[in-house]
């Protein structure tokens, strides 16, 4: 969800402020050291919150292939010709990072075991047919966990 601010002040979580003047501008207030993801800015509006587009084609996976992490968006469509295993997913590049993994195919996606895969419960972790897979990132960890 995101939410367009138009000339006003508003007290984000944490007390943190974002100012928002349609014609000159304005300031966000940002923890110390942290972001804040921004999608849209213009003259008159800033969009914050998760900023998804639409998704790209399909990205094929062949046993043992890397499910890479898409450039501009927070969905990343799958395809397979067959059921596929040893799947490895791409680290991730923030801590909280979230991705939500799409099969779009008849068949199942089986991820290889966590030392290889980066996903935490390894072989364990299967995208059904048809189904999907929401994972966040964990930097500490250094692994992909189911949210």
């Amino acid at each position: 969800m995101s939410t367009t601010y138009n000339s006003a002040v508003h007290v984000l979580q944490g007390g943190k402020t974002l100012e928002v003047d349609g014609a000159a501008g304005g300031t966000i207030d940002a923890p110390a050291g942290g972001t804040l993801p921004i999608g849209t800015v213009n003259a008159a509006t800033v969009q914050i919150g998760p900023q998804s587009s639409p998704c790209a084609a399909a990205q094929t996976v062949a046993g043992a292939g890397t499910i890479t992490l898409p450039a501009n968006s927070s969905n990343q469509l799958l395809t397979t010709a067959g059921a596929v295993t040893g799947v490895i997913l791409t680290a991730g590049t923030v801590d909280g990072q979230e991705i939500t993994l799409i099969n779009t195919s008849a068949n199942s996606i089986t991820f290889a075991a966590v030392g290889t895969s980066n996903v935490a419960d390894g072989v364990s972790a299967v995208i059904a047919a048809n189904r999907s897979l929401s994972l966040v990132w964990s930097a500490t960890a250094a692994k992909w966990y189911h949210t």
